[in-house]
């Protein structure tokens, strides 16, 4: 299939390793949305020439294939540049909240000048930047093609699995291990690839609907795929407790969804032609078997003295505090409503709002539920934007489901991809309400590449619908719409 008049750039072998990089890139530099990490002085301008680059050649096919994804992660930027641009000192002043400002630069003699609408000008420009992540991962996902999705798939469980075993050794060691990768993190808790125990334990419940996927879809002899089933299962088992160690306690309720949802996704494999005598198989059942146990045993080990473990048990001054904080914002969001205190400045807005009672040695760096965040910062065009996102997440969700249960339960790969990024998009957006977990670099891009997954299984269920009746449809189908 030809890609705006670039085919050639790139086979497709070299798409597939080039997504697959940038995946990887992603999530090892990409654990901490902070503006003053290190690992983003790397990642965001890799991302900004790739989105560049990607924009150029592939902007007409993700136009034509993820328009729903593309029109909000284009009117989010729109919204974020608005922000930044500069005002006439009579239209700013007349602005919802900045009496405050202007009344504080007449005490000190200053006269307003042109100024932007928002009140943190530097880190709105952050934010902006950041969207270069997730709008890179959504343009070189289809860039790269249906064919690059299977690899993508098996490369984020590998990813997924490697954080929670680097939180498990995180657990383990000292508070202060240099197995942390960010200055300013968790300590004592799995945080794994991340900063705060919260994206950690959202990234593992993220895992089951992969998972559910991939044991969905695997092929081979009976045997060999009773020995991947059974790897299936000893990963799902052995990751559960170490959401424990991540010591996240809207995790573990985030960890039931994404066990449901995995539950919902799965469908048995096409049986597999029998053969004897698969040594193979058998030894991948035996190390399944050992490494679940062994995980199993350190976790229980780990019970007695872990701070995430005993963290669950007790009561949290920084979640009693974000509760409390609560009504603080939402006055704020009435304060600067209906255009917002602008982009990235939640912080300084606190500040100015926060009343003596709250006062501590602790900042809030985030809200704590990015609805009000966003809500605080952009106002009613930010809420309009989240619940147009909700909503077609809704619709999208609903045609899949629907589409399912019209096959009679089975669905076609592309269909579970869709399902599990349906799943993923809703363990974030929950996760959102407690958390910040698609300001992250790599949890956003996650996002993004499940919006893919989404929009080609519609596309798959359309392509269908319009050949219903039609005696060449499945071969049409099959012709146009490859399975992946």
């Amino acid at each position: 299939m030809k890609r705006d008049g670039a085919d050639g750039f790139a086979s497709d072998r070299w798409r597939i390793r080039w997504i697959l990089g940038f995946l990887l890139a992603v999530f090892l530099l990409g654990g901490s949305g902070r503006a003053d990490v290190l690992s983003l002085a790397f990642l965001r301008p890799i991302a900004a020439v790739a989105f560049v680059a990607l924009a150029a050649v592939a902007w007409r096919s993700t136009w034509s294939e993820a328009r729903g994804p593309a029109l909000i992660l284009l009117a989010t930027g729109l919204l974020m540049l608005l922000h930044l641009i500069p005002l006439p000192p009579a239209l700013w002043t007349a602005l919802p909240g900045r009496d405050v400002v202007v009344d504080t630069m007449a005490a000190v003699g200053v006269k307003p000048g042109w100024m932007p609408l928002t009140l943190a000008p530097t880190e709105g420009w952050n934010q902006l930047f950041a969207l270069t992540v997730p709008a890179a991962m959504l343009l070189g996902m289809i860039w790269s093609g249906r064919s690059a999705t299977r690899p993508v798939l098996i490369l984020l469980l590998g990813i997924i699995v490697a954080s929670a075993l680097l939180g498990l050794l995180q657990s383990i060691g000292p508070a202060k291990s240099p197995l942390y990768l960010y200055r300013i993190t968790n300590n004592g808790v799995g945080v794994g690839l991340f900063a705060n125990r919260n994206h950690q334990a959202m990234l593992l419940a993220c895992f089951y609907p992969l998972l559910a996927v991939w044991a969905s879809t695997i092929s081979g002899s009976s045997e060999s795929q009773r020995a991947k089933l059974t790897m299936a299962l000893g990963l799902g088992l052995a990751v559960v407790p170490l959401v424990f160690v991540a010591g996240s306690r809207s995790g573990l309720v985030l960890l039931l969804v994404g066990l449901v949802a995995a539950f919902v996704i799965y469908q048995r494999p096409q049986q597999g032609f029998r053969a004897r005598g698969d040594i193979h198989s058998r030894r991948i059942i035996g190390a399944t078997v050992a490494g679940t146990a062994v995980v199993m045993m350190v976790v229980a080990a780990l019970s007695t003295r872990s701070a995430a473990l005993q963290r669950m048990l007790q009561n949290d001054a920084a979640d009693d505090l974000r509760f409390q904080a609560l009504p603080v914002i939402m006055d704020g969001i009435w304060r600067f409503f209906p255009w917002g205190s602008g982009g990235g400045s939640f912080v300084p807005v606190y500040k100015l709002l926060e009343p003596d009672r709250l006062l501590g040695t602790a900042y809030f760096n985030h809200a704590h539920n990015d609805v009000a965040e966003v809500m605080l910062e952009y106002g009613l065009p930010g809420l309009l934007l989240i619940l147009a996102a909700a909503s077609g997440w809704v619709w999208a969700t609903f045609r899949l489901w629907r589409a399912r249960r019209a096959a009679g339960g089975r669905a076609g790969r592309t269909h579970l991809y869709g399902l599990a990024g349906a799943a993923i998009l809703l363990i974030l957006g929950l996760g959102s309400l407690v958390d910040y977990p698609l300001r992250i670099p790599s949890l956003a891009a996650l996002a993004a590449l499940s919006s893919v997954w989404i929009v080609w299984a519609l596309a798959q269920i359309r392509q269908g619908a319009a050949n219903d009746g039609n005696p060449s449809g499945n071969r049409l189908v099959a012709g146009t719409v490859r399975e992946i």
